[in-house]
């Protein structure tokens, strides 16, 4: 892999990677949507896909030149394997905290408050068609899945993020697998 699919090499990049800084933290600050049922569906139709990569995995980014170091990290979502183009859904009803077609490591990216202090992740979109504010329905048309960002080919990442509405340290904000949430039921 490529020095620059890994971190930033360059100013420019490194700008662009504080600027998406900037705004996913700015999103994730954020968070005002009513509580409701739970009650989740994926991104994606579900049946029949395969997964890329799971949720936990560790990962180590070996370049291909010696001008920067290897990188390890945790996947912090699920990558659901479908092609360029694959329709992408509000997981759950709720507000778009965050719309942009470019952020440095996730491209196309939509931030959602689900309520609960929960936020749905989804990146690598090629196509965005919601905006920060809007309210959609479960099962609304938020995009279209792609390959933008740092990627190695087309696939949907999604990822749901707990932020803790007691505090406003983001740092205790965690990552959960949303396959995990996917086998929650709403409260009788």
């Amino acid at each position: 892999m490529e020095c620059g699919k890994i971190a930033p090499q360059n100013p420019e990049d490194k700008r662009k990677a504080e600027i998406a800084w900037v705004k996913k933290d700015k999103a994730l600050k954020s968070f005002n949507a009513p509580q409701q049922a739970f009650d989740m569906q994926g991104p994606v139709k579900l049946e029949g896909i395969s997964y890329s990569s799971s949720y936990g995995a560790t990962r180590t980014y070996v370049p291909k030149t010696k001008d920067c170091e290897p990188t390890t990290s945790v996947h912090n979502g699920t990558d659901i394997a479908v092609g360029t183009g694959t329709e992408i859904v509000a997981p759950m009803s709720g507000t778009v905290l965050l719309a942009d077609p470019d952020l440095f490591y996730e491209g196309g990216a939509v931030f959602l408050d689900m309520g609960r202090g929960l936020v749905s992740v989804t990146m690598h979109m090629s196509r965005i068609d919601v905006k920060p504010g809007d309210v959609v329905k479960q099962g609304d048309l938020i995009g279209l899945s792609g390959a933008t960002g740092r990627v190695t080919g087309p696939h949907l990442h999604w990822g749901v993020k707990y932020r803790n509405v007691f505090s406003d340290d983001r740092g205790t904000d965690i990552w959960l697998d949303p396959m995990l949430l996917m086998s929650l039921k709403a409260p009788e």
